[in-house]
């Protein structure tokens, strides 16, 4: 895990890796470096600077015999008018594949003004996930990440603490995204939300769970996630810091669908990749909510999380195991394998209004008048569960 911390470059800090990414124009500062104790290797930045190479690199030993890498990489200034102040969207890659996975590192971004700051320090902390079940990642040590900025004007304590906030509260949206519906569910969603609210005086949360949603008016989310194996849910987070009035400056709506197979709409294979993604909505509102609050913004905010998971049935979570559960139990039988497809569609187009297949009786199933009556029985008690 890569602890990531936003302050002003210090001497102190021992890193195995100094990272400083610039744009060409900006390699000018590098004399505003000397807290990074480059002075061996600054001679190295003027090879990118002359756009001989896109990224140099090179070792320095210590008098203790420490090692450190020093890497200037080169950050281009070529925008369109919808890309903002600075290559946001090139900064994640340009930082992991020029620092090793292990060891402490140094990273400075040597930016024109102040503008720049927030986008691409925001932007950076997108290498750097909390969420990573890969055995390989799971067997690295903890380090420790230092962003520093350089600018014309110096960037106060205050406003590092403010960019740490916002990069926080990204890899955070980031981390709920990338979790699989297996561990995030409805419930354990919601959990993580109060917890969240918890930390704060100045938030209050009210929910509204299952059979709580139709009591309560709101039938829309209660029907999208009720046919699911964990209850859907209606959160609404508001932030009412000191001395605020009354009116509620900004309101954030997210959609929160921790798995979306497409009710009576099914999705093919294709369209089931990245489903566990259709919550990233209401990630995103929980996230930059939490970062307002605690930037104390001056004004009363709520954000409002719709939280459910579209399902075919109660008593399974996903809908590819009904598929494969249903072609299994089929093909006992070749000579109803052709049969297979067809009868999956009509049984799980039935249970998004029946929720459960005990409900799908015979003259349901006998739209399929080709098959004989011991056939739509034996149909029947296979796929009971």
């Amino acid at each position: 895990m890569s602890t990531l911390i936003y302050r002003a470059p210090s001497a102190s800090f021992k890193p195995a890796c100094n990272l400083v990414i610039a744009e060409k124009a900006n390699f000018g500062l590098a004399e505003k470096l000397t807290a990074l104790n480059l002075d061996s290797a600054i001679n190295v930045y003027k090879h990118v600077a002359a756009g001989r190479t896109e990224v140099a690199t090179q070792w320095t030993e210590a008098d203790d015999g420490a090692v450190t890498q020093h890497v200037f990489a080169h950050l281009t200034d070529e925008r369109s008018r919808n890309l903002g102040t600075v290559r946001s969207d090139l900064l994640p890659e340009l930082v992991s594949s020029n620092i090793a996975k292990e060891g402490d590192v140094s990273i400075t971004l040597v930016l024109n003004n102040k503008d720049q700051v927030l986008a691409a320090g925001n932007a950076l902390s997108k290498a750097f996930p909390l969420y990573d079940q890969r055995s390989s990642t799971k067997k690295l040590k903890d380090r420790t990440v230092q962003v520093s900025f350089v600018v014309p004007e110096e960037v106060s304590e205050q406003e590092y603490a403010a960019i740490q906030n916002c990069a926080d509260s990204t890899r955070l949206a980031a981390a709920l995204y990338d979790e699989p519906t297996c561990t995030l569910n409805t419930s354990t969603y919601l959990e993580r939300i109060k917890k969240i609210a918890e930390q704060y005086p100045t938030v209050s949360l009210k929910s509204w769970v299952g059979e709580e949603l139709p009591k309560a008016g709101l039938n829309a989310i209660w029907s999208v996630g009720k046919a699911a194996e964990f209850p859907p849910c209606m959160v609404v987070l508001e932030y009412t810091p000191e001395n605020a009035g009354d009116e509620t400056l900004l309101s954030l709506v997210g959609k929160g669908i921790v798995y979306d197979s497409g009710g009576l709409s099914l999705k093919q294979t294709a369209g089931m990749v990245g489903m566990k993604g259709d919550m990233g909505g209401s990630a995103g509102c929980l996230a930059g909510f939490e970062a307002l609050v605690k930037n104390k913004f001056p004004a009363k905010i709520t954000a409002t999380l719709c939280i459910a998971g579209m399902r075919l049935v109660r008593k399974l979570t996903k809908t590819m195991t009904l598929s494969l559960l249903t072609l299994a139990r089929l093909c006992i039988s070749t000579t109803l394998t052709l049969k297979v497809e067809w009868f999956s569609l009509t049984v799980l187009h039935t249970l998004q209004s029946t929720s459960n297949l005990y409900s799908c009786s015979t003259w349901q199933l006998s739209l399929a008048r080709s098959w004989s009556l011991p056939e739509r029985n034996m149909l029947v008690s296979w796929l009971k569960i």
